[in-house]
């Protein structure tokens, strides 16, 4: 799935791109995707960080990667390009700088005001001895095995990354980095809409028995969304709406009107019969 897919290229870029520059003896901070503002192109992947001042003495840094992410429109989830939020980099500062910020406080967890719960690592295996590592509990959509699941999972946020004697604290902004062509733009999300068939292309036969039908299987509610996989009046699922031909009016079911869902259903009936349906 893409965060973890994402915490897991985090990991594997991590000894590489927090890596310093040694300035007789000193080390300085070596620019990176993560530390750096500007666009990057790192591994074939397109990345964009932004940095600020978190405090007179902290930078923060956000970095988002162009990766397909989930979107929701019109009640229905779809995949999308555009930018996904990868984390936040604390560039190296004193731990006095933290003291009493639950981010760079060992084994802490607590409660957001917005009631999401949070957690935080210091001195491990993931974060280093000189850097503490945060993760949030969230609910997101996922797209996996060609459909759409809701999950709860602890999601990997920001790393704060404390000086040392050989890493001196970065208190400024690094220079933006150099121009870069090619950087994609993510576009606004439109969800797809499928030709409408001309009105001499319906099939309102049986026209009462799918009106019956539908009021067992959804109550004659022709535009519901079910959240189980099944739509509309005659609680089609995805893969038999497409099979007989159902784009050819709407993406989902439930965006069809009902005489363009009795229409296929009359597709559907030609091959099965009323077998589909529980309440025929």
């Amino acid at each position: 799935m893409l965060k973890r897919s994402l915490q897991v290229m985090f990991v594997a870029l991590f000894g590489a791109v927090f890596g310093v520059v040694s300035t007789q003896g000193a080390s300085a901070l070596e620019p990176t995707v993560y530390n750096q503002p500007g666009d990057h192109l790192v591994n074939g992947r397109y990345w964009k960080t932004s940095c600020e001042m978190y405090s007179t003495s902290v930078v923060r840094c956000r970095t988002e990667i162009w990766a397909t992410k989930v979107v929701k429109a019109n009640g229905a989830y779809y995949n999308h390009n555009g930018w996904v939020f990868n984390n936040l980099t604390y560039l190296p500062s004193s731990r006095s700088a933290w003291k009493g910020n639950p981010l760079a406080t060992p084994d802490g967890r607590w409660t957001a005001k917005d009631g999401h719960q949070w957690k935080t690592e210091c001195g491990t295996a993931a974060t280093g001895k000189n850097g503490c590592r945060s993760y949030v509990l969230s609910r997101n959509v996922v797209s996996t095995g060609g459909k759409f699941v809701s999950q709860s999972a602890w999601v990997f946020n920001n790393i704060v990354q404390f000086s040392t004697s050989t890493l001196p604290a970065q208190t400024k902004i690094l220079p933006k980095a150099p121009a870069l062509k090619g950087v994609p733009v993510e576009k606004p999300f439109r969800a797809p809409v499928a030709a409408r068939a001309s009105s001499g292309s319906l099939n309102l036969a049986r026209e009462a028995m799918w009106d019956r039908i539908a009021r067992c299987e959804s109550t004659n509610n022709w535009s519901i969304n079910t959240g189980n996989g099944h739509y509309g009046g005659l609680q089609f699922n995805l893969q038999t709406w497409r099979s007989v031909g159902g784009t050819d009016f709407a993406a989902y079911p439930h965006q069809a009107s009902r005489a363009e869902q009795i229409t296929v259903a009359n597709r559907l009936y030609a091959k099965r019969g009323t077998q589909p349906w529980s309440c025929a």
